[in-house]
C-alpha cells in the first residue's frame, strides 16, 4: 500500500501555529487537499488534524474511508470516522478494505512516527510564500533520508507544490 503524505507549509517549514490555527495557509491548499483525499477515497490523519478538519466542509469527504490514528482508547469520533490505536493499526485498517494508496496528514509527532516505521512512501507539500517563524512543524526531528522530484507545479499564483518520492 501507497502513503502518500500531504501537509501545507511555510517556506521554514511550519504547518500550524502551536495551538493548531493555520492563519497563515491559504485555502487554496484545503482545496488542493480535498481533491487528493477524494481522489483516493481513503485518509489517515492525526487526532489533532482531525480536530482541524471539522472546521471545515468535510462533507465532501462522505465516501472516504476516514481513519483517525490517536493514542486515546476514548477519542470521541464523528458517525463514518474509524479509530486507529496505531500508525500500522490504521495501514491495516485500510489494507483490509482493499485501498492501494491513501493520503495521510498529520503534525510532527505522528509524521515522524510514520517516517522512523519506513511508512511513508511519496510527500506532497504545498509551499505558501510565507515565513511563520515559530509553529508545528512538517517534522520534529532530524532525518537523513533521500527523495526524488516527481513533479512541481504552481498552484494558485503563488504556492508552489513539490511531489516527492522517498528513495
Amino acid at each position: 500500500m501507497k502513503i502518500i503524505l500531504f501537509n501545507a507549509s511555510s517556506i521554514d517549514g511550519i504547518i500550524a501555529r502551536k495551538n493548531g490555527n493555520e492563519d497563515f495557509l491559504s485555502d487554496e491548499n484545503w482545496n488542493e487537499f480535498c481533491k487528493l483525499v477524494i481522489n483516493k477515497k481513503c485518509l489517515i490523519l492525526s487526532r489533532r488534524a482531525y480536530e482541524t478538519t471539522k472546521n471545515y466542509n468535510i462533507s465532501l469527504f462522505d465516501k472516504v474511508t476516514k481513519i483517525v490514528v490517536s493514542k486515546k482508547q476514548k477519542i470521541k469520533l464523528a458517525k463514518g470516522w474509524i479509530y486507529a490505536s496505531s500508525p500500522k493499526n490504521a495501514i491495516e485498517i485500510a489494507k483490509s478494505k482493499r485501498y492501494k494508496e491513501t493520503i495521510f496528514t498529520a503534525g510532527e509527532k505522528l509524521n515522524n512516527c510514520f517516517l522512523h516505521q519506513n511508512l511513508i512512501d511519496e510527500l506532497i507539500i504545498n509551499l505558501e510564500p510565507v515565513i511563520a517563524g515559530k509553529g508545528i512543524r512538517i517534522f520534529s526531528e532530524k532525518f537523513n533520508k533521500k527523495l526524488k522530484l516527481i513533479k512541481s507545479k504552481k498552484l494558485d499564483k503563488v504556492i508552489i507544490q513539490l511531489h516527492y518520492k522517498l528513495k
